[in-house]
């Protein structure tokens, strides 16, 4: 018995599209999850965590209020014949100072410069900075008093402790 092949295609033609099409949709759903897999674990590798790593570019120039502790100076960011105290600070600062570790924690470290050069350093005005532990990069911190200089943005001021707290951006011993 012969068929013909114009009937068979007349009879056969509506199952071989829905075949067709559920082989194709299938190769996308297999396909589809695959390639956000690959693009999920590419943008993993040259993410924001590798490029802070390397370098940072911020820009802050003209906007940074240099602040020496020591010498109880303050300046930039604003008109220099304008006194300023740390209360009314609330830009990026740059921080000049005598720092020591206040309090040294599992996840934060946090280090205290008082302004000036007090007899007692818990009664002054100071700087809190709270450092993460992991930015830290296993850098030991010296015991005692030590001299560094801290880039960061003003989180504010604590009058009942008279604080000025720092949220790092940098910390140089």
């Amino acid at each position: 018995m012969g068929v013909d092949p114009a009937l068979w295609w007349s009879v056969w033609w509506p199952w071989m599209v829905l075949w067709t099409a559920t082989a194709a949709l299938l190769l996308v759903s297999l396909a589809l999850p695959a390639v956000r897999l690959w693009r999920r674990r590419r943008d993993r590798a040259d993410g924001l965590v590798v490029y802070l790593d390397d370098k940072l570019h911020a820009d802050v120039v003209g906007r940074v209020t240099e602040v020496d502790l020591v010498r109880q100076e303050v300046t930039g960011g604003r008109k220099a014949d304008e006194p300023v105290a740390l209360s009314e600070l609330d830009s990026y600062v740059s921080i000049r100072g005598r720092f020591r570790v206040d309090v040294r924690g599992r996840d934060t470290v946090v280090l205290l410069a008082p302004f000036g050069d007090p007899d007692d350093p818990d009664d002054a005005a100071k700087v809190r900075v709270s450092c993460a532990v992991e930015s830290l990069r296993g850098i030991d911190l010296p015991s005692g008093v030590f001299k560094a200089r801290c880039l960061g943005r003003v989180n504010g001021w604590n009058a009942e402790r008279r604080e000025l707290a720092v949220v790092p951006v940098a910390v140089y011993l």
